[in-house]
């Protein structure tokens, strides 16, 4: 009788420990993979768009560049698209800076331009901030503007607000530009070279992906 409570009591503390660290190996394995596509092959992608309602709201810019082993390879991916729903003026109290440079760039139409992103990315991994956003925005402005129905756009997908969450558990906020200054990522200059543009945007994502990657390692 003892020996079976002493084996019973044996398999509870087991499944105890399992339990408590599935989120640890589970958050090892995310980094790990993530290390992984980074030395080999992946896109680091950004989008800006006229509001938050994914089902609704539409893509206006899009930004990528490539990386293959640790190097961004080719020319890096910018494009504007024709729109119908207007651009909102302020990001909370900032001005949006898309306003100024949409007005003056030169627009695709908006299934060509979705399908010359798709093409970019082919079937590397993404990275993102926030990705889970912009694949679901991504998802709806394919099936409204291209007729493109994927439930779920990418097959794999990093996302840098994950990492820096699990790497940085001390942040006060995850957003881009607060980690940006938090970690003095890049040079940020809000009137010349501000955030909210997804090119810039996605050179800040690069090197906090890099700065996760370090981390990681060490």
């Amino acid at each position: 009788m003892t020996t079976i409570i002493l084996i019973a009591v044996g398999i509870a503390v087991l499944g105890l420990a399992v339990y408590f660290l599935r989120p640890v190996i589970q958050r090892k394995n995310y980094l790990r993979h993530f290390a992984e596509a980074y030395d080999n092959d992946i896109v680091i992608f950004d989008t800006e768009t006229t509001g938050l309602n994914v089902l609704y709201d539409e893509i206006v810019q899009i930004a990528a560049v490539r990386v293959r082993d640790g190097q961004v390879v080719g020319e890096p991916f910018n494009i504007f698209l024709e729109k119908k729903r207007d651009i909102p003026r302020m990001l909370g109290d900032i001005p949006n800076p898309l306003i100024g440079v949409y007005e003056h760039c030169e627009k695709l139409p908006r299934e060509q331009g979705l399908k010359m992103f798709l093409d970019f990315v082919g079937n590397s991994p993404v990275l993102g901030h926030y990705v889970q956003y912009d694949c679901q925005i991504l998802k709806y402005n394919l099936r409204r503007d291209c007729g493109i129905y994927r439930e779920k756009v990418f097959p794999v997908s990093f996302d840098t607000l994950v990492m820096s969450r699990i790497l940085f558990p001390k942040m006060r906020s995850y957003n881009l530009g607060a980690l940006n200054n938090a970690l003095r990522l890049v040079s940020v200059n809000q009137s010349s070279n501000p955030l909210h543009l997804a090119d810039n945007d996605v050179l800040v994502t690069k090197a906090l992906a890099e700065r996760c990657l370090m981390e990681y390692r060490h």
